[in-house]
């Protein structure tokens, strides 16, 4: 596949510092369920992340924060500084209480860890629950040059040689980390569901942005204008260049995206996999040949709702790979 016709096609088949959000009520708890992203060098404690509770039960609410048993690099950080694996809080009714989760580890090889933080409940009515929050830490070493040492490429995974051929070897095609953010415009609000649009876009833009904080970008990669003549990358939702039989094609030569019209996705979780992975095109990747990764080149269909969506370890060690190469050919504008 050559130059500016180069397609990848999804075919239809069966940060800064993150507050993370958790409410709860008499009945029920609610979260929304942002990834907590811990990033930073071996034997360096890594950037904060913070999850606030708020509780508006009427009741205490007991809350025993704990790590996965492997997970022993992960620490929660209590209102007096010190640092567990697992630590107990009670927030009174109506108060709110805000938990630092931090990371540290001391060797090892350039690898990102995606798992859950556990945390039980217990009501002051004698009600008890659980929930999981996902939290994805990255660890890296520094070379005497002071660049991050690249986690190596996952098997399986081709990407954008020179002239926009896919290729599975030699120097990649990336975007300078100096052009981000990209600048994207969106023609979804010449359509309806004006709401439901904007909610996939910003999804599948911050599922990237937060990959591309967790490998150690100091930039968004994405950030969206409403202005067509101020963007790097047009998104078109008419269905227009979508090719018979592909939920969403990707033209990186042109830096373009085309996706279907809203209603002809099963959901805001099919419409979200396929911007995720046709932006994620434009980065540099093409397809995975493994099924669960986002950048496989069939749709998963398991995903029900956008806050479930996320990029796989494998597609997040692709992005930092390609984007730790000194040697690549560069896009341009």
């Amino acid at each position: 596949m050559k130059s500016m016709a180069i397609f990848f096609l999804l075919l239809v088949t069966g940060l800064s510092v993150t507050a993370q959000s958790v409410t709860f009520n008499a009945d029920r708890y609610h979260y929304d369920n942002q990834t907590l992203l811990l990033e930073g060098d071996f034997g360096e404690w890594t950037n904060s992340e913070y999850v606030a509770f708020i509780n508006q039960s009427g009741g205490t609410v007991s809350i025993r924060a704990h790590i996965h048993h492997h997970l022993t690099f992960i620490y929660f950080v209590d209102s007096e500084n010190h640092a567990d694996h697992d630590i107990s809080i009670n927030i009174p009714a109506d108060g709110q209480y805000t938990l630092r989760v931090i990371a540290k580890l001391s060797s090892g090889s350039p690898v990102v860890y995606n798992d859950q933080l556990g945390f039980d409940l217990t009501y002051q009515n004698g009600g008890t629950g659980y929930f999981e929050l996902k939290a994805s830490a990255y660890f890296h070493a520094r070379s005497s040059s002071g660049l991050n040492t690249p986690l190596s490429k996952p098997d399986g995974y081709g990407y954008i040689g020179y002239g926009y051929e896919e290729v599975s070897s030699g120097k990649p095609m990336r975007w300078d980390k100096s052009d981000f953010p990209l600048i994207v415009y969106s023609n979804h609000t010449r359509f309806g569901y004006s709401m439901e649009y904007s909610a996939v876009v910003q999804k599948a833009m911050n599922v990237w942005n937060s990959a591309g904080r967790s490998i150690g970008l100091n930039a968004n990669i994405f950030e969206l204008t409403d202005n067509p003549n101020n963007a790097d990358i047009k998104m078109d939702w008419s269905g227009q260049s979508v090719p018979q039989g592909a939920l969403g094609v990707a033209m990186p030569g042109r830096n373009l995206i085309g996706m279907l019209p809203l209603s002809r996705y099963s959901g805001l979780g099919a419409a979200g996999e396929t911007l995720v992975q046709e932006l994620g095109h434009l980065l540099g990747p093409v397809h995975s040949d493994v099924r669960y990764d986002v950048m496989n080149g069939t749709a998963h269909g398991h995903w029900h709702d956008l806050t479930e969506i996320n990029l796989t370890e494998r597609d997040r060690q692709m992005l930092s790979w390609i984007y730790s190469q000194a040697d690549y050919y560069p896009f341009g504008r």
